[in-house]
C-alpha cells in the first residue's frame, strides 16, 4: 500500500552536505560550486545533473566524498536537492525542500536496488510500491534537480515514473489516488518552464 511507503519515506530528513572543516571539503566545495555557477539561476540549476553524476553515496555525505574519479562529481537525489537549495538561496529565490514518491517500473527499481546493494548502502528510499525522491517546491510547482525539469505534483510523469505523492518536508502527503499506485504514464508530460524570481 502507498501509505506504508509514505510512512517509511516520512522518516527521511532533507539531505544536507556535511564538511570536515578541512582542506579536502573546502577544496571540493569550491570546485563543485564553481562548476555550477553559470551566472543565472536557471542555467545553474540545469547544470546539476550534468556536473554531478547520479550515483549511490553514503549518508551523511561530506563535500570531499562527492569528488569522484577524473575530476567528476557524484551524488544521489539528496545531493542534487541540497545543491539546488544552495543555488536558490544564493539567488534569493523562495523555495521549500520537498519529497515525492515515484511509482517506477520494476526494471528501474531492481536496477537501483542492485546499484545500492553493490555500493553497500542501505535502500531505505526504496519502498514496496514506490521510491523516494528529493525535490524542491517553488511557488505552485516542483523542481526535480536530478532531471532538471518542472512538474506539477501528484499525477505528473517523470522519466523514472509516475508521481504518486508529494509533500513539503514536514507537511501532509498529497496524493491523487488514495492508497492505490497505478502504472506510469507518458514521461513527456509536465516538463517545461523557467524558474521565477
Amino acid at each position: 500500500m502507498l501509505s506504508t511507503d509514505l510512512d517509511q519515506f516520512a522518516t527521511i530528513a532533507a539531505s544536507h552536505i556535511s564538511t570536515h572543516d578541512d582542506t579536502c571539503c573546502h577544496t571540493a566545495r569550491l570546485a563543485l560550486t564553481s562548476a555550477l555557477d553559470t551566472g543565472t539561476v536557471e542555467t545553474s540549476l540545469a547544470a546539476i545533473p550534468a556536473v554531478v553524476k547520479w550515483q549511490a553515496v553514503p549518508w551523511p555525505v561530506t563535500w570531499c566524498q562527492l569528488a569522484g574519479d577524473d575530476d567528476a562529481f557524484i551524488g544521489d537525489c539528496g545531493v542534487h536537492a541540497a545543491l539546488a537549495a544552495l543555488i536558490l538561496q544564493q539567488h534569493g529565490v523562495a523555495f521549500q525542500r520537498a519529497q515525492i514518491a515515484i511509482a517506477a517500473g520494476p526494471y528501474h527499481v531492481e536496477h537501483w536496488r542492485e546499484r545500492w546493494r553493490r555500493a553497500g548502502i542501505p535502500q531505505t528510499w526504496i519502498g514496496q510500491h514506490t521510491v523516494y525522491h528529493e525535490v524542491l517546491s517553488i511557488g505552485s510547482r516542483f523542481w526535480d534537480p536530478s532531471e532538471a525539469r518542472w512538474f506539477t505534483g501528484p499525477g505528473a510523469s517523470l522519466p523514472s515514473g509516475w508521481v504518486a505523492a508529494c509533500r513539503n518536508h514536514g507537511s501532509t502527503w498529497i496524493t491523487t489516488q488514495g492508497d492505490n499506485v497505478p502504472g506510469a504514464t507518458d514521461p513527456g508530460r509536465d516538463a517545461g518552464g523557467d524558474v521565477d524570481h
